[in-house]
């Protein structure tokens, strides 16, 4: 399962600066309160023998910052295969709004809508 698509460079260096920034302020939370590590991409989560995906993010919380061309993927068939993996929780970074959409694994092992980050988003 892997989808090409074109990039422009400044689609691109869009995408870095924000996946930048996000990682940035992830590792210096991570720091100061000694909850893990944060690794960027490209590192890919294996889950299972004929699932495995490059996230923008690690496995207990995963970021997608989606493209005019990964939308549909990212917020749907990507979203699937983390619910039924078990995934805590999924944000789905939008440049083109500047929103930030977080979902967490509800008790009954699901993925759900918690909330809309906007206004608060600098990127």
């Amino acid at each position: 399962m892997r989808v090409l698509e074109k990039l422009t460079f400044k689609d691109f260096t869009y995408h870095q600066k924000i996946s930048r920034e996000i990682e940035f302020r992830m590792i210096k939370f991570a720091e100061e309160t000694d909850l893990g590590e944060i690794f960027d991409d490209p590192i890919g989560v294996r889950f299972s023998d004929e699932i495995a995906l490059q996230p923008d993010g690690v496995p207990d919380l995963i970021v997608e910052i989606i493209s005019k061309g990964t939308k549909n993927r990212d917020m749907k068939v990507k979203k699937a295969i983390y619910e039924r993996f078990g995934v805590k929780e999924y944000w789905i970074v939008n440049p083109f709004d500047r929103s930030i959409d977080v979902y967490a694994l509800n008790d009954r092992g699901s993925i759900s809508y918690i909330q809309r980050l906007n206004n608060k988003v600098r990127f």
